[in-house]
């Protein structure tokens, strides 16, 4: 299993460590968090890093800019696992 970055700010996780990925090489992705607060403002100054531990295990990261930190808000962050070729969404 590997987990990469992508330009758009989403983290690919993949069941190959290879340069080009196939889509049939996708496992799940995980996209780049948003931020809702209580008066409905949407931010999306927020992003994921991950560090690897080992072959299977990694660390992810959150990281808001101090200033969203301070105020009332929930973190969304979309995970795509999928299965059998078909998409299976969870949060």
């Amino acid at each position: 299993m590997a987990l990469r970055n992508r330009p758009d700010g989403t983290i690919i996780i993949c069941n190959k460590a290879l340069q080009d990925i196939a889509p049939k090489d996708i496992l799940g992705i995980i996209q780049e968090p948003i931020l809702k607060f209580e008066d409905m403002d949407i931010s999306y100054h927020s992003s994921l890093e991950f560090e690897k531990i080992d072959d299977v295990t990694y660390n992810l990261k959150l990281i808001l800019e101090k200033e969203y930190l301070e105020k009332n808000a929930c973190a969304f962050i979309s995970f795509e696992m999928r299965r059998e070729k078909q998409p299976d969404n969870a949060i």
